[in-house]
């Protein structure tokens, strides 16, 4: 399996700390690796993603996992908002879910998610689970870093 140079960007937006911890743990002992920025909430990530406030200068992340089920801004919610930003769309983003309804799957893809993973329960799984992805997040290339013109900020 190739190494990456250097480690992508991840934007984990997952209002779960213990999960938040879990997925981040389990990353960190992958061999794809990566640094991680987790917000809690929809509205936090778009404003991440949009380097709004206190999230300016962060960098462009090269893949979301995104947690459909957020509170008040629900994950659907901030899966088309990403989809449907011609400044964003072309991030690959990652459905974490729980739930494995197959109707459930297919409206994740028929959204624009690029991957869905079912959420383990333990870090020994998630380490596991993110082996089978390792290809997939190493092909990801990591995004540079550039301005946002203002007049597409929130």
């Amino acid at each position: 399996m190739k190494q990456i140079d250097r480690p992508i960007e991840i934007l984990l937006i997952e209002d779960d700390g213990a999960s938040a911890r879990l997925t981040e743990r389990a990353i960190k002992h992958s061999k794809a690796g990566g640094r991680v920025s987790v917000v809690e909430d929809g509205s936090s990530a778009l404003k991440y993603l949009k380097r709004v406030g206190r999230y300016k200068g962060v960098g462009r992340p090269s893949l979301i996992l995104l947690d459909i089920s957020l509170g008040e801004m629900t994950g659907w919610e901030v899966l088309s908002c990403i989809k449907d930003d011609p400044s964003l769309k072309e991030i690959p983003v990652v459905v974490l879910t729980a739930s494995q309804d197959e109707y459930y799957v297919q409206h994740c893809y028929e959204m624009g998610a690029d991957g869905l993973i079912n959420k383990p329960m333990s870090t020994e799984k998630y380490e596991e689970m993110l082996e089978t992805q390792e290809d997939f997040m190493l092909s990801i290339q990591p995004q540079p870093y550039c301005e946002l013109p203002p007049d597409i900020w929130y």
